[in-house]
């Protein structure tokens, strides 16, 4: 009808089908390419990412050692003020010290009051 023969038909059908499949063989290709571009700049953000969190993760360390020596100076600042008070009102629980309002300050009391961490 067309003047095609088998043997034409068939080799058109191969050639379309040649085009159709180096089509989608360029498609996938390119997708690929694509997939594996994309593959790459996730890695890179991961390994970004890894390290800011490593970074963090020594800054928090750091902060918690820092804190940790602040809360034991604290800590002994607090103990020696405890035992400068025990003294304090050990001296002015003293008999001797308990009148002593016109009088001169007592040396033990001095000693205190000029006493310094």
């Amino acid at each position: 009808m067309f003047g095609i023969t088998l043997r034409d038909g068939l080799i058109y059908a191969l050639l379309i089908s040649i085009v159709i499949g180096a089509s989608a063989v360029g498609h996938y290709q390119r997708k690929t390419e694509l997939l594996t571009e994309q593959n790459r700049t996730l890695q890179r953000e991961n390994q970004l990412l890894t390290a800011q969190q490593q970074q963090q993760a020594q800054r928090l360390q750091q902060y918690q050692q820092q804190r940790d020596q602040l809360n034991h100076a604290l800590q002994q600042q607090q103990q020696q003020a405890d035992s400068r008070n025990q003294q304090l009102t050990e001296a002015l629980e003293h008999e001797q010290n308990q009148d002593w309002r016109n009088q001169p300050v007592p040396d033990n009391i001095k000693r205190l009051f000029n006493h310094r961490l």
